[in-house]
């Protein structure tokens, strides 16, 4: 994975953690921590997160690449918006 170093515990099937490393110079920190800091302080959005989350959770429950896929459109909008605060 470009930009840093994942490692899961536990079958592919059924893994029980994920961890991810990076550089904190690289995107994929910055962009966390900026996506983070939104959902701090905008609720609104941080429970609208947590609702897509529960309905692709309900849904793909078994195909973490399809729950992953399905949050992506969301992410993306609270960059955009993230980014255009700072």
């Amino acid at each position: 994975m470009p930009e840093r170093l994942f490692f899961a515990k536990g079958p592919r099937i059924n893994r029980t953690h994920h961890l991810s490393l990076s550089e904190p110079s690289s995107t994929f920190y910055k962009e966390k921590l900026l996506f983070r800091d939104y959902l701090r302080s905008h609720a609104a959005a941080a429970e609208e997160y947590r609702g897509l989350k529960e309905e692709l959770a309900d849904r793909y429950a078994a195909n973490r690449a399809l729950y992953t896929e399905g949050k992506k459109a969301f992410v993306e909008r609270i960059l955009a918006l993230a980014e255009a605060e700072t």
